[in-house]
């Protein structure tokens, strides 16, 4: 009898996907903080599945062993994998990738992109794939652009306005404060 088209016991198949499964060692439990281990290996095809499942399995039972003997570990909050000193042993070793940050882009930037929408010559799409940003930020740029519009041609005059006046008031505070020093200063020296 061929098993072939029989799978091992660590793959499971979940909404037309394969996945390893393998149990958490008793003893390991508290480390993983949970009681099984389930990692999807995105591909329907069980003979994509195979080789993969395998890979994870041995590389599973050395993070096993690994732990037991006391050696530095950290475990990964998200997925649960073990990080050995900034290595994710999930790809053999190689350096963990580090927690991305947030990109932040200048007024310019936001601008340029806004201006780039208002105008309709393309698409949220292709906009997005010209400056490497989602659809989402490019429409939002948009609308404030479009609300900050109105602001400019209305209210920016007048609030410009009152801090003209503002600042020629503090002026005039300070010709008078320094009017009344050097008179005093002046009366000081004798003159």
């Amino acid at each position: 009898m061929s098993h072939l088209g029989r799978s091992p016991a660590y793959l499971t198949r979940y909404n037309q996907v394969w996945y390893f499964r393998i149990g958490i060692p008793a003893d390991l439990r508290p480390v993983y903080q949970k009681t099984e281990l389930r990692i999807s290996l995105g591909t329907p095809y069980l003979r994509e599945a195979r080789p993969a499942a395998r890979k994870l399995a041995v590389e599973t039972q050395l993070t096993f062993v690994r732990l037991r003997n006391g050696e530095q570990r950290e475990v990964d909050p998200k997925n649960r994998t073990i990080v050995l000193g900034g290595m994710d042993e999930s790809d053999g070793g190689t350096p963990a990738m580090s927690k991305t940050k947030r990109r932040r882009f200048s007024a310019e930037f936001k601008a340029t992109v806004a201006l780039e929408a208002l105008k309709g010559e393309q698409t949220l799409s292709e906009l997005a794939a010209r400056f490497d940003i989602h659809p989402n930020m490019i429409a939002q740029w948009k609308r404030q652009a479009t609300e900050g519009l109105t602001e400019v041609f209305s209210s920016k005059g007048a609030k410009q306005q009152e801090a003209g006046e503002s600042q020629i008031k503090e002026l005039h505070a300070k010709i008078g404060q320094l009017t009344i020093e050097r008179d005093f200063l002046a009366k000081a020296s004798g003159r």
